[in-house]
């Protein structure tokens, strides 16, 4: 539809200008610059490190720490061959809605959509988009409740009953993570983010830190598991697309980029994912390599090492990534707000203050239910995963990137690039789709 109203010199002017300003930004003055002083510069809003690391921080959360879990249920070679699958669909994914939010000028994710589809899906990308931020942001009140309890069990004190659990869940929701969720811009977290980074940092060095001494207790050539295949390899599918996680993010970070070259999209991408590889990576063999069968659905809850009664670095650690989840929380429902106003008014209502407060406070509370109703993670992240993930961050990005890039008069069909893309992206979603159907099933006939 709206391929029809852009007249082909325009598309071809468009396309010039970008190639020109990838030619002398992306690729003379960039080039000029070293590595360090391109991931490290400066973090002003719209600059390439801030948009780098805001868009990092979004995919952190539950994710990467349920990675070792995947590794344990997948084996270590194929659940290395999953994160690495993740990683390559993740950039590639990224890079094409760039592109594609370039080339039409959109704002949000649902702006995308609704120009390229027209209006009459934006209430069923409406629905979807809201689910999937809200299993993130269920997802991160759920650690964030089990962490809390596990900090209170090393001082000897339970509040493992129902009753503890609505109240740590609606003190440190309302207290704390709805104040910071009232930001309007992608830009506000340009700078915490660095501290999400760096929390995640820190896990990593204590798990490598103390790798040795779990080896040297737990290691044996018997217990290394390296392919696994089975049901449960759906959900491992899932999990790992739900890890790198953070396209509805990813447009409006753009949108408030000063630079937004071809050269500038492909940097963009690629860093905030290798960022994220290295710790997804790093994280998930070595809280495998530490404790193998017995490694938990969260790898900063694993028991400490034989005589210790806790492990002082890991509560350290667990501290530290309940700040990182109080943040990636609000960076999640920045673009929620903008989605829901866009569909509730017009594309250019100015979203005031009290509606601001009004939306963000109720979707905290919503997501507060759902977090005590529903405190199985791998369920969670496996059906979010497989239903959200999938077609938020595959499915979708493919089939407008194909829609506006396929000539007037022309079959997609017969783009040799199209259906290659079509067929890889496709085959991921249908993998999701299989861990949602088999993890629903498993739960129900468990209830039976």
């Amino acid at each position: 539809m709206y391929q029809e109203e852009l007249s082909q010199p325009l598309l071809k002017s468009n396309g010039a200008q970008n190639i020109n300003q990838s030619n002398t930004l992306g690729g003379g003055e960039v080039s000029q610059r070293s590595f360090l002083n391109r991931t490290f510069g400066s973090l002003e809003k719209g600059s390439l490190a801030g948009s780098t690391y805001q868009l990092s921080a979004a995919a952190i959360g539950a994710g990467v720490l349920s990675l070792p879990y995947v590794l344990k249920e997948s084996g270590i070679i194929l659940g290395l061959i999953l994160i690495l699958i993740g990683a390559f669909a993740s950039i590639l994914s990224l890079k094409l809605l760039m592109k594609c939010s370039d080339m039409i000028q959109s704002t949000s994710y649902s702006d995308l959509v609704h120009k390229v589809y027209g209006h009459k899906h934006d209430r069923r990308l409406t629905i979807l988009i809201l689910t999937g931020l809200s299993g993130s942001c269920i997802t991160y009140q759920i650690i964030i409740l089990r962490l809390v309890q596990s900090l209170a069990q090393t001082i000897n004190l339970e509040l493992y009953s129902l009753e503890y659990s609505i109240l740590i869940t609606f003190l440190i929701g309302f207290s704390i993570i709805a104040p910071l969720s009232t930001h309007k811009e992608m830009s506000g977290f340009r700078y915490v983010s660095i501290l999400s980074l760096a929390s995640l940092f820190y896990i990593l060095v204590v798990i490598c830190i103390e790798l040795p001494a779990y080896a040297r207790q737990n290691f044996s050539w018997d217990r290394i598991n390296y392919v696994n295949v089975n049901l449960k390899t759906l959900q491992s599918f899932a999990i790992t697309f739900f890890a790198f996680q953070c396209h509805v993010e990813v447009i409006p970070i753009f949108d408030e980029m000063t630079d937004k070259s071809l050269g500038k999209q492909r940097y963009l991408a690629m860093r905030s994912v290798f960022i994220n590889l290295f710790f997804f990576l790093s994280i998930g063999m070595g809280g495998y390599f530490s404790t193998y069968e017995t490694t938990g659905q969260i790898v900063i809850e694993r028991q400490p090492l034989n005589g210790d009664k806790y492990d002082i670095f890991m509560v350290i650690g667990q501290f530290f990534i309940i700040m990182v989840l109080c943040i990636a929380y609000p960076i999640n429902t920045v673009p929620m707000k903008t989605i829901l106003v866009q569909n509730i008014y017009h594309r250019k209502h100015e979203l005031s203050r009290q509606q601001n407060i009004t939306i963000t406070y109720v979707f905290v509370l919503w997501t507060s239910v759902l977090a005590v109703l529903f405190p199985d993670i791998t369920k969670v992240l496996s059906i979010m995963g497989g239903l959200c993930s999938v077609t938020i961050c595959f499915l979708i990005p493919v089939s407008c990137y194909i829609k506006l890039h396929t000539k007037i008069g022309e079959k997609w069909s017969d783009n040799r690039e199209h259906v290659r893309m079509a067929g890889f992206f496709g085959t991921l979603c249908v993998i999701g789709y299989s861990s949602v159907v088999y993890t629903v099933t498993d739960t129900i006939s468990g209830l039976i």
